[in-house]
């Protein structure tokens, strides 16, 4: 076989190689962005399980700081009646 005879057959030899490499490529990267994507969802999931984890104690002491907040309010606004009767008192001479 003669250099001319060989060429044809090397050219045709390369370029099904290359459209193979391509398809292999392709399947590649759907995969890889398929893999990227399933990580972002597990990535999702954690960060919001750490948030709801962290943010769940948190609201704990939102509630309790909440309650005690209302009570000393309650408890100033018995005090200024009774800061008032005493005013009154002190008035009238009592």
């Amino acid at each position: 076989m003669t250099a001319a005879e060989v060429v044809p057959y090397i050219g045709v030899l390369f370029g099904s190689t290359s459209v193979v490499a391509l398809l292999l490529v392709r399947s590649q990267k759907k995969k890889l962005n398929a893999e990227t994507d399933r990580s972002k969802a597990d990535y999702v999931q954690i960060i919001s399980g750490t948030a709801i984890s962290l943010l769940g104690p948190m609201r704990e002491q939102l509630d309790a700081l909440t309650a005690q907040l209302m009570a000393a309010n309650a408890e100033i606004a018995e005090l200024r009646v009774a800061l008032g009767s005493i005013s009154r008192d002190v008035q009238n001479g009592n």
